[in-house]
């Protein structure tokens, strides 16, 4: 078995090279990650104590790999936490886990610790699944006796559960879907979805429009949602996501008065107390977009010319709160209010597992500066 220091560098790499997936595949990853690296020092740790040092570091190095996806692997490492910190309090009665030594009674933290673990990352998958359920039950309370306009882009789980279990539940939807440049996955998921759906022989409930990203106000244009995913909400309700949503969520409020922006997103996407600005951009390889103009233009950075000239790669932007309209989780509807209650929740608990850990990193800050 490789030791707890290469199952976390492994980790870390995993969530920094993973540009396919959404944020909660990639906390679900971190989860695992940590999984792993309890199987691995649990089989030398001599004291429940050292063991929790160990999760509490490693946890704290997974928060840290992907500040774009921060949220949602921070969230999900520290309620894994904190309830494996709630199992070894009843196993041994209130903290007296801290005071365990000798391999039989590290093996039951272990063991304990292990066991939550994995309930945790199994009800992962079933949380996706409610979120689409309750998106299910708003959209159909929305029936208009034709079929319900929907703009979205990108690809996400969450979006896929939603239209799924809409159409499921009875609902026809024409689907308008932009093609998410520069990977394109807005354009694979409109086409996937459509597959499936096929499949399931509801083809008829499905009709899927794909446009390119300049094309939003097109596909804009007399919508009844705009339906967005989120890979970081802030405390105060703002979201960001894939580059794109914010001029699909301005288009439909101007062109479709009637138009709601709804964000389907887990509860772990929302963060703690903080402002947009102090989340910086994640640039991309520019090769990414460069590719896809195949000869129309050339571009060679290693020229003296093209260095002049700066191909921007983001992935993720924010759309400020005022434009989104309600927010569906895996427990229902959430308001502003709802979203700011969790981010405080959120706070409150990463204090207590990484408290001093966060004090170091602010020292560190200070020293450079």
């Amino acid at each position: 078995m490789p030791s707890s220091s290469e199952v976390l560098t492994f980790g870390i790499t995993t969530l920094k090279l993973d540009r396919t997936h959404g944020a909660s595949f990639l906390a679900t990853s971190a989860l695992r990650t940590l999984l792993a690296i309890l199987q691995s020092c649990g089989k030398s740790a001599q004291s429940a104590e050292s063991l929790w040092r160990e999760l509490r570091l490693s946890a704290w190095a997974l928060c840290q790999a992907r500040p774009s996806m921060g949220a949602a692997i921070s969230s999900a490492l520290v309620r894994a936490l904190g309830v494996v910190r709630e199992a070894w309090e009843a196993e041994f009665g209130g903290d007296q886990w801290m005071q365990v030594e000798g391999r039989e009674d590290v093996e039951r933290c272990v063991r304990a610790a292990e066991g939550v673990l994995e309930g945790i990352v199994r009800g992962r998958r079933k949380c996706v699944g409610r979120v689409g359920g309750w998106f299910a039950g708003w959209l159909k309370a929305k029936g208009k006796g034709r079929p319900v306009r929907i703009l979205t882009l990108s690809a996400s789980g969450t979006i896929k559960s939603a239209l799924v279990g809409a159409v499921r539940a009875g609902m026809r939807i024409d689907l308008r879907v932009l093609e998410s440049r520069p990977r394109f996955e807005g354009a694979e998921f409109g086409l996937a979805l459509r597959r499936e759906l096929e499949r399931e022989g509801m083809e008829e409930e499905l009709e899927v429009h794909i446009g390119t990203d300049c094309s939003v106000a097109l596909l804009a244009r007399d919508v009844d949602v705009v339906l967005l995913a989120a890979d970081r909400i802030s405390g105060a309700g703002d979201v960001s996501n894939k580059i794109g949503s914010l001029p699909a969520a301005i288009c439909a409020k101007m062109l479709s008065p009637n138009a709601e922006v709804v964000v389907v997103s887990e509860t772990d996407k929302i963060a703690k107390p903080g402002s947009m600005e102090e989340h910086v951009d994640e640039e991309n390889e520019f090769q990414e977009v460069t590719k896809a103009w195949n000869g129309a233009a050339e571009f060679d950075d290693r020229k003296s010319e093209p260095r002049k000239v700066k191909v921007r790669n983001v992935y993720f932007e924010w759309i400020p709160s005022k434009w989104v309209d309600l927010y569906i989780c895996e427990n229902g509807i959430l308001s502003r209010e709802g979203v700011h209650e969790i981010s405080l929740i959120t706070e409150r608990l990463e204090k207590e597992l990484f408290g001093n850990l966060m004090d170091l990193d602010s020292s560190k800050e200070s020293k450079a500066v």
